[in-house]
């Protein structure tokens, strides 16, 4: 296998490294996350690329991305839907299809690429559950007409999502400081109505409704 790098992508990296260029995108979708590479992850506590296992999905399951350990683990995080078998002899599809490749312990591949996962942090883990939603995100017909606002060049209406939904291309930015850069999803947090309030609001409304139909029993105007 040829691990060098070509002149190109070293001067790419070295134009990246000097304007500091960063993945430092606020919030990313699942679908974004699962896009970023397995081996080497930018959020990820590190574990090194030794072992037989790790070969193994290197060079026989072709991992490359977080999706691809995402395939592979799901028969150990579904093991009851999968009949996953922790076993090197499991007979479960998923380890079946596996030795076709040559692996000659499915389980242990398994396990590793779930591991692996295990070790991404939250933000960029495309397991992370999404907090309960605060619905202040846009509708799509709100969203339409900012579209015609800005063209018009009128108000728009304020979008509080920051989820970057779109391609990594996006995520990244120039000129950041990576010591800043919060591995931590950014979430809106759930607002409830103050129900201190509500008695307050009853109880004056039982006082005005008091004093009106006394007033009209008087004969008042």
């Amino acid at each position: 296998m040829n691990t060098r790098i070509s002149n190109d992508i070293k001067r790419m990296l070295r134009i990246a490294k000097k304007y500091k260029i960063n993945l430092a995108a606020i919030r990313l979708t699942p679908h974004l996350n699962a896009q970023l590479p397995a081996w080497y992850h930018i959020a990820a506590e590190h574990k090194t690329m030794q072992g037989a296992t790790t070969r193994c999905l290197v060079q026989k399951h072709k991992i490359a991305t977080v999706a691809d350990l995402l395939k592979t683990s799901n028969r150990i995080r579904n093991a009851e839907t999968e009949q996953h078998q922790p076993s090197p002899y499991c007979r479960c599809r998923d380890c079946n299809s596996d030795r076709l490749l040559n692996c000659l312990n499915p389980h242990a591949c398994a396990t590793e690429a779930s591991v692996r996962l295990q070790k991404i942090t939250p933000k960029l883990n495309p397991l992370t559950r999404p907090p309960l939603h605060d619905n202040l995100s846009l509708t799509p017909t709100r969203k339409a007409r900012n579209s015609i606002a800005k063209k018009r060049n009128e108000d728009i209406t304020f979008n509080p999502s920051v989820t970057s939904k779109t391609n990594l291309a996006e995520c990244f930015r120039i000129f950041t400081n990576p010591d800043k850069i919060s591995n931590l999803p950014a979430t809106r947090h759930l607002t409830c109505p103050q129900v201190g309030d509500l008695p307050t609001i009853t109880v004056a409304t039982h006082y005005f409704i008091k004093v009106a139909r006394t007033t009209m029993s008087l004969g008042w105007r």
